[in-house]
């Protein structure tokens, strides 16, 4: 019976297209919308305050 100890550590592997952050990269932002321009958040009647979310999935 092997113990847990006992077994060796897979080594370690990089990740490949997460690259660590280096004190001189930007910060990530957002990619532009399809329409090319800014979409405005409305606000809702009855909820001041609470924009209505624009574009992209429906909650379920």
């Amino acid at each position: 019976m092997q113990r847990l100890h006992d077994v060796p550590a897979p080594e370690s592997v990089p990740p490949v297209n997460n690259p660590d952050p280096q004190p001189g990269d930007e910060k990530p932002r957002m990619p532009p919308s399809e329409g090319g321009r800014d979409q405005v958040p409305v606000e809702l009647p009855g909820k001041p305050g609470v924009p209505e979310r624009v574009g992209g999935a429906s909650r379920a």
